[in-house]
């Protein structure tokens, strides 16, 4: 989206997934035109897990298009061995996804009779490399070898992004690890000309990784914030706080990347209460129209003035981008690309030279009932 709240492009993406849809049948049939055999979708949609559109999914496209035999899937981090779907002309249709992290890799068969088959193999069951990748790889990792070594921090504890099953926690739940981020925004906001901003947040699908109990280099830190996400301050009234709020929880319990963790701000979730958020066509935030879930809204422990300005420091992807599908009406950035993400959790940790004990469980800044 630009400045105004725009879209520049939109991916074919609509609420039914007609555009979409019709996409993805136009480019199998200019392959097939073009003698292609077999039609491989490879894609970034996901199976339908943790509130995921269902008209964005990879199942949806499947069964509703004719000619792909195979779809090799990502985004939603699943474990997908063989997900086995009819299309339009009952034919079968193969769903696979490796998971995260290279737990697995994917491997699909075409036999000599031409059937497809797909498996997911553990690092335990492939041997050999490739010795031109392997020697490119090398080549990068000496390229910045010494930079990812350097020593950031000191941690007696890890920083968990993740449970010990790869289950990401901070989707739908407070850690530690999210609460530093956001006191490095505070303090990262607190050194640019404009000064310090009263609220930070950061979207829980923009932490990528947990950081392991010892030194920390930076190495760590882009594993925790690989993206070229910039830093920024905008101001906005309190009223498009609660309805950013809102909006990063209306999944929950279900995880989300969507879902915000805050610093300086604290607040709870009833999620007994259904979702009232309204979306647009592209799955973006235009309204609450309903009871409210997130309740108890303290800012730097004074209750959260619908109608006050507050300066609220974040990522460029959540706050400018319309990253996750926010939208902050009524705003002003006053503070723009002033650092990268994972500079702002570096120059914190630099800072602390020690990570504090507090950092070690939640501080109940989000209250989920």
């Amino acid at each position: 989206m630009d400045d105004e709240g725009n879209f520049i492009y939109d991916l074919c993406g609509d609420v039914k997934g007609e555009r979409l849809v019709q996409a993805v049948q136009n480019a199998v049939d200019e392959a097939r035109r073009n003698g292609a055999d077999y039609v491989i979708l490879v894609a970034h949609l996901g199976e339908n897990k943790d509130g995921l559109i269902k008209e964005w999914g990879a199942p949806f496209i499947a069964e509703n298009t004719r000619g792909i035999n195979a779809v090799i899937d990502a985004h939603s981090h699943e474990v997908t061995p063989a997900l086995k779907l009819k299309n339009l002309d009952g034919q079968e249709v193969i769903i696979t996804q490796t998971g995260t992290k290279l737990i697995y890799l994917g491997k699909l068969v075409i036999n000599t009779k031409g059937k497809l088959t797909t498996q997911l193999l553990s690092k335990n069951e492939i041997s050999g490399r490739n010795e031109h990748v392997t020697n490119f790889i090398n080549e990068l990792k000496a390229r910045y070898e010494e930079t990812l070594k350097n020593k950031i921090a000191y941690v007696s504890f890890d920083l968990r992004a993740t449970d010990d099953q790869n289950n990401w926690l901070i989707r739908n739940a407070e850690t530690g690890l999210c609460n530093l981020i956001t006191d490095a925004f505070l303090n990262s906001a607190a050194e640019t000309p404009t000064g310090k901003a009263d609220i930070a947040i950061c979207n829980g699908g923009g932490i990528r990784a947990n950081i392991k109990a010892g030194e920390i280099n930076f190495g760590d830190v882009l594993d925790v914030a690989p993206f070229s996400n910039l830093m920024c301050i905008i101001e906005m009234p309190g009223q498009t706080i609660l309805d950013a709020l809102e909006f990063g929880a209306k999944l929950l319990p279900v995880k989300s990347g969507a879902f915000l963790h805050t610093a300086g701000l604290t607040y709870k979730v009833n999620t007994s209460i259904p979702t009232s958020v309204i979306f647009g066509e592209h799955g973006e935030f235009l309204g609450v129209k309903g009871e409210r879930r997130v309740y108890d809204v303290f800012v730097n422990g004074e209750k959260l003035d619908p109608e006050k300005i507050y300066k609220v420091a974040g990522t460029d992807y959540t706050l400018r981008a319309g990253g996750d599908g926010y939208r902050f009406n009524n705003s002003k950035v006053i503070e723009d690309a002033y650092m990268l993400y994972a500079e702002a959790i570096s120059h914190y940790l630099k800072k602390l030279q020690v990570v504090p004990e507090k950092y070690n469980t939640p501080e109940n800044r989000i209250i989920i009932k």
